[in-house]
């Protein structure tokens, strides 16, 4: 967590590689973005769940497998006029070799 609190700007891609979730036994296990002032859901996907929104996987902009890990997320013009909307990766599944604690 240092290490990407110290970046200034966007970076250029991924910051580890796709391979990690594998080394490091880590599972994906959701991810939801919402109206912050009403909470109402925009887009969740979790894993093994059916999915609220619309999203395509971007393989245009990726190559290999990184193209899994970018999503084109669809949102109409309302979206786009709310004051402030939240996302958060709700968890990550606790392994042997790695925790991550999403702040609260």
């Amino acid at each position: 967590p240092r290490d990407v609190l110290r970046l200034k700007k966007p970076t250029n891609g991924f910051l580890c590689p796709l391979s990690a979730s594998e080394d490091y036994d880590i599972d994906f296990l959701s991810f939801i973005i919402k109206d912050d002032e009403t909470k109402r859901v925009l887009f969740e996907v979790c894993n093994g769940e059916s999915m609220i929104g619309q999203m395509e996987v971007d393989c245009d902009s990726f190559n290999g497998d990184n193209c899994f890990r970018a999503i084109k997320y669809t949102f109409d013009s309302t979206v786009l006029r709310l004051p402030v909307v939240s996302t958060r990766c709700v968890s990550f599944r606790r392994t042997k070799n790695y925790e991550y604690n999403p702040p609260a």
